[in-house]
């Protein structure tokens, strides 16, 4: 699980390569124009490989992502609950499926702040 300002393609790509999971808390602005097109909470998103800075990439990494394409990343939306009762959505992207996502992950978030609670999304 990576905290706000980890959300580089670049990360992405590593973990997509290696066929290893990842969850990323996203800035609020981070794929802002995308996520305000989103019709649900939970929804699949495409990342533009081409967009990313090239300069960041080795020789073999360029060739990868080429192969790879445009991924489909997940994108969940979590209320949560400030101590004082302010309630904000934090946005997370991951590649683990929503069966995994949600029982483990979501203990995973809780415990990480003991001072926020996750509204109940039943």
């Amino acid at each position: 699980m990576y905290d706000r300002g980890y959300n580089s393609t670049k990360l992405i790509l590593y973990h997509l390569i290696n066929k290893s999971n990842f969850i990323i808390r996203l800035k609020k602005d981070t794929y802002k124009n995308q996520r305000a097109k989103m019709l649900s909470d939970d929804e699949n998103m495409e990342i533009k490989v081409k967009n990313i800075h090239k300069k960041d990439l080795t020789p073999e990494e360029k060739i990868i992502a080429k192969s790879i394409g445009n991924p489909q990343i997940r994108v969940v939306n979590i209320p949560v609950t400030r101590s004082n009762g302010e309630t904000y959505i934090e946005s997370l992207i991951t590649n683990l499926p929503q069966e995994k996502f949600i029982q483990k992950i979501l203990k995973s978030y809780m415990e990480q702040d003991g001072k926020q609670k996750l509204i109940s999304t039943d």
